[in-house]
C-alpha cells in the first residue's frame, strides 16, 4: 500500500496538530543521512519542500515567527537494507513511501542521487521551523 500523506504514518499526530490539512509525501530537501548500527537505523533530516504549517505551535513564537521552511526527519527502525548512490549540495528529492506486511520501504530519487530503504518501523522526527535567508 502506497503512504500518499505523511498523516498516514503512525506517530503523525503533532503534524496534525500544525496542519489543517493532510500533507502530500512528495519531495524533500534532503540534508543528512545517519546510518546507526544499532537497531540497525537510518535517520532522514529534511525539509518538507511543498508545506508549511498553517497552525504553529505556541512555543514556535506565534504570531511573532516568520518561517518559510518546515524541517523534520524520519527514523527507519529495523532496517532490513539501504543503499545510496551519488550525493549533492542539493538534494531535492522524490520521495515515495510504501507498506506492506509490516515492511516500509522508501525510495527517494533526484537526478544526482537514489536511496532505497527497507525497515520494519517508520516514526516521524518532530517539526520545527525556521527562516531560510537563501529562499
Amino acid at each position: 500500500m502506497k503512504l500518499e500523506f505523511w498523516n498516514e504514518v503512525e506517530d503523525a499526530f503533532l503534524l496534525n496538530q500544525i496542519f489543517s490539512d493532510n500533507i502530500k509525501i512528495g519531495y524533500i530537501d534532503l540534508f543528512g543521512v545517519d546510518v546507526i548500527r544499532d537497531g540497525p537505523t537510518v535517520r532522514l533530516h529534511f525539509d518538507l519542500a511543498d508545506g508549511l504549517p498553517d497552525r504553529p505551535l505556541p512555543h514556535w513564537g506565534k504570531p511573532n515567527i516568520d518561517y518559510n521552511r518546515c524541517r523534520m526527519g524520519a527514523d527507519c527502525f529495523g532496517v532490513r537494507k539501504f543503499s545510496m548512490q551519488g550525493i549533492s549540495t542539493h538534494m531535492r528529492m522524490r520521495l515515495a513511501i510504501s507498506q506492506n506486511d509490516k515492511v516500509y520501504k522508501l525510495s527517494l530519487s533526484s537526478k544526482d542521487a537514489n536511496i532505497e530503504i527497507q525497515c520494519s518501523n517508520l516514526t516521524l522526527i518532530s517539526p520545527s521551523v525556521y527562516m531560510d535567508g537563501d529562499l
